[in-house]
Formats: structure tokens, C-alpha cells, sequence
């Protein structure tokens, strides 16, 4: 399957962007080490430090004493090149990148496969950036597996080795590997079925889930086992009328009370702490849905105000944003620099934070060029190669969208 080469394609490319390493090492050791002055020879000894520390593979302490002999000596380009090197294998590919153009401007291209090197880098950085405009390439529907059935997807969740979904009507979770094979159908012990989940999060090998129909909070291990439940219906604290989302960070839960307009925290085992949102002066929430946390914010879609409200983890208000193009935004997933919002009317939208502007996902067309007709999508995710992966309720699809250069890379 094209999402299993793709992905396997990103967890290739450092290896890819290794190769030229190999190239480079034979064009800049043929360059001799600049001419010191007196004042100078400090570099050299710097560069020496930082080579021993790069030979063993303690790349942070290398870039420490490869940026000394930099500051000594400007044009010392080997120190230059291994102090992209180090940054590289540290991780912070950012710098490495920044070090490498420098290089190759400053050397005025004298060197190829630090050019080659950059291009590469810079393509798998972008991702995070913007991806571009995206294409179809599948769907996962009710008749996909015989014997795995399901109807009405409301929120997905990409994990390392799977794609994890939440259905509605068929009240079941399903993992499926990324060559589309199921891996579990599962929904709690059958004497304690899940009745009608909405959304999930996961933390520690658990889930938890927003029962909305009972107006309840499910925790589940990842085999299906029942841990805990908690909620009835109701307006007091502890209580819901259509818990819709639901997040979990920093040993708390929040969830999304919509019809109470209100979020409501709790503890790990299901202990009411506070409850936050029902604030006129700064704006109270009339349909509180999707949420999520990202950093130290918790950002929260207010369906009928058509509008992302913005918390501290204390319930603090921060601020809010909106579009025009917001019809009944329901979901969303906040990552780098983006903002992905699934909007049962409007389809998918992205806010680019670089370029703060709103974008919503063109039309797209199936394998069969039929218009691909996302009706009422509930959620939206965004894995790290850019793939989009949206919860389409009203098509009772799984949809997977790719960023158009990613499928033409491959």
C-alpha cells in the first residue's frame, strides 16, 4: 500500500540525506585548513577538541567547540560543515540546515552535496510548514472489511504503527495497520458496550472516550478492558448532557460539556476538580465540541459561535479566533505552526500560523474522477509525513488524504 511506502519513505530520508556525507567528506578534506594568523591558532585547537568529541559521537559537545572556531575564524568552512554535521545528528535540523546554505552561499556553490544535502533537508522540513494541496487516495468504508463492519466514523487518532478510529453508531474503536489490515475491533466488555462514543484521546496505553449518548466518560485499556466510568446525565459537577470531546493532558481530563456549554475538569480517576467556559464577560461558550491541547493551551471549537476559544490549563481565558469561513466547525488538531479544523459544513480548513490565513482544502476528485463528497466531517488528523486522515460522519467514510508532493516524491 502507497501510505505504508510513503511513510516508510519519510523514515528513510535521513539515511538519504546521509548519503552525500560520504561525497562531501572526499571534496572538503582535499581542501586544506585556512592559513592562521597568530591570533588565529586558537581555531585550530577548538576544531581538534571538537573532532574528538565528534568521533565520539558526542555531537553536542562537538558543536560547543566547532562554533568556538568559528567565532575565532569565520571563513574556517571544515569547522563550518562538521558543526552542521553535529547539529544534525543531535537533532536539531533547523540549525544544520541554516549552517549548510551558509556554506554552500559562502563557498559560492563550490560544493555540490552540501547543496544536495540542504535541498533534501529543507523538503522534509517543509512539511511542517506547508504541504501544499493535498490529492485523495483512499477510503476506508463499512464494506472495506467483511468481517469488521462499522458505521458512522466520528474521530481518528494516528499512532506509531496504526490508525486508530472511533465509530458512533457501531459503538467500536478499530486499529488498522498502514497496509489497511484490521489489527482489533474492540468497544468495551460486551456487558458494557459503548452505546454512542463521539471522541477519544489516548495517554498511557489507555483511551478515553466521550460517550455522549449516556452522557458518560469511558476509560478502556487497549485491549477493550473496562478501567473506569464516570458521568450521568445532568447539570451538576461531574454531570453532562453531551459530553462531545474530550482531552487528556497533564493528569487531567477535559471535556467538552456542550450541553451544559461548559468544560469540565477531572483527575485521572474521575474526581471533578473545576469546571470553565460559562463566562459571559469573556465570551461563553453555547456549544463547546472538538478540544484539544497543545503546549500549555487548551483550545476549544464552539460550534454554534462559530469560533476557536483559547484557555490556560487553569480554565484562564486567553483569546479566540474565527473565520469567515466557518459554517459548524466541530473538531480540531493543533500541531506546529497549524491548525487543522474539521467543519461539518465547510469541509476541512487550515489556519498557517506563519501566514495567518485560513485555507480550506480544495476539491478534490476520487481513483474513479468522481467529486469526493465529505459530508458532515467530525474530525481530522494530521500524521508527521503531512498525510490528512478525516472522520467523514455523514459519508460514513475514512478518508485519507496526501499532500500532492509527497505522492509525487515517491
Amino acid at each position: 500500500m502507497v501510505i505504508c511506502r510513503i511513510m516508510s519513505h519519510y523514515r528513510q530520508i535521513a539515511g538519504i540525506i546521509l548519503l552525500p556525507f560520504i561525497l562531501l567528506w572526499s571534496v572538503l578534506s582535499a581542501q586544506e585548513i585556512p592559513y592562521f594568523r597568530l591570533k588565529e591558532e586558537t581555531a585550530r585547537e577548538y576544531f581538534k577538541k571538537g573532532m574528538a568529541f565528534y568521533n565520539s559521537r558526542q555531537y553536542v559537545a562537538a558543536r560547543e567547540f566547532f562554533y568556538k572556531a568559528l567565532t575565532v575564524h569565520h571563513n574556517f568552512h571544515l569547522a563550518r560543515r562538521y558543526l552542521g554535521d553535529s547539529y544534525y545528528y543531535s537533532g536539531d535540523w533547523s540549525s544544520a540546515l541554516d549552517e549548510w546554505e551558509y556554506l554552500d552561499q559562502a563557498s559560492g556553490g563550490n560544493y555540490p552535496p552540501v547543496r544536495q544535502r540542504s535541498e533534501l533537508l529543507r523538503f522534509y522540513l517543509n512539511r511542517y510548514r506547508d504541504t501544499g494541496e493535498y490529492t485523495y487516495y483512499t477510503s476506508y468504508r463499512p464494506t472495506t472489511w467483511r468481517d469488521t463492519p462499522f458505521s458512522r466514523p466520528v474521530d481518528v487518532s494516528i499512532l506509531e504503527d496504526r490508525i486508530r478510529f472511533l465509530n458512533y453508531d457501531s459503538s467500536s474503536i478499530i486499529d488498522v495497520n498502514f497496509n489497511g489490515t484490521v489489527l482489533r475491533e474492540f468497544g468495551g466488555p460486551f456487558w458494557k458496550r459503548l452505546k454512542g462514543p463521539i471522541a477519544f484521546d489516548m495517554d498511557q496505553d489507555q483511551i478515553y472516550i466521550a460517550d455522549y449518548k449516556v452522557d458518560q466518560i469511558r476509560i478502556l485499556s487497549t485491549s477493550g478492558r473496562d478501567i473506569l466510568s464516570f458521568g450521568k446525565t445532568g447539570s451538576k459537577e461531574g454531570e453532562f448532557r453531551g459530553p462531545a470531546g474530550i482531552a487528556v493532558v497533564g493528569g487531567g481530563i477535559f471535556v467538552a460539556d456542550s450541553g451544559n456549554r461548559r468544560i469540565q475538569k477531572f483527575d485521572l480517576a474521575g474526581k471533578f476538580l473545576h469546571s470553565f467556559g460559562s463566562d459571559a464577560e469573556t465570551g461563553a461558550l453555547r456549544f463547546p465540541a472538538g478540544i484539544t491541547v497543545y503546549g500549555d493551551i487548551i483550545y476549544v471549537v464552539d460550534r454554534e459561535e462559530r469560533k476557536i476559544v483559547q484557555y490556560d490549563l487553569e480554565g484562564n481565558y486567553l483569546g479566540e479566533m474565527s473565520s469567515g469561513l466557518f459554517s459548524r466547525p466541530r473538531n480540531l488538531q493543533v500541531r506546529h505552526d497549524r491548525i487543522l479544523v474539521a467543519d461539518e459544513e465547510a469541509g476541512i480548513l487550515i489556519y498557517l500560523l506563519s501566514k495567518k490565513r485560513w485555507k480550506p482544502i480544495q476539491s478534490l476528485r476520487t481513483d474513479s474522477d468522481e467529486p469526493l463528497r465529505m459530508e458532515r466531517p467530525f474530525s481530522v488528523r494530521e500524521d508527521d509525513n503531512g498525510i490528512l486522515y478525516v472522520a467523514s460522519y455523514g459519508s460514513d467514510r475514512l478518508d485519507i488524504l496526501v499532500p500532492r508532493g509527497l505522492l509525487t516524491s515517491n
